[in-house]
């Protein structure tokens, strides 16, 4: 009996040592292609909004096929206005990233 064991234990030890598991996100996601793509959805977004409206600054983070965006934009009229902050989600959909959330911080942004 103990020798079943231990063959049922060495088979499975070799079966699971010759197994790997791949993980592969779709090609360019991630890259600095991927960035330049979701910061021309996120200046096409401002433009539908208010064509005047220019995005200063743009902190992106991505995990997967979502990405979350802090943008600090500006209105081009009158001077001095003060600046905005604002978090975007946005997703990659087949036709390219689509912001999917708009929301602004209650607080400074920490």
């Amino acid at each position: 009996m103990p020798s079943i064991r231990l063959a049922a234990f060495l088979l499975a030890a070799a079966l699971v040592g010759g197994c790997r598991i791949e993980s592969r996100p779709p090609a360019n996601l991630g890259s600095e292609l991927d960035a330049a793509a979701v910061r021309s959805a996120i200046a096409a977004h401002y433009s539908q909004i208010d064509p005047l409206t220019r995005v200063v600054r743009s902190d992106l983070h991505q995990e997967g096929i979502l990405t979350t965006a802090w943008v600090v934009t500006s209105p081009a009229f009158p001077e001095g206005a003060a600046e905005r902050t604002e978090l975007l989600v946005l997703r990659l959909e087949p036709a390219g990233w689509r912001v999917v959330f708009v929301g602004s911080p209650a607080g400074p942004r920490p």
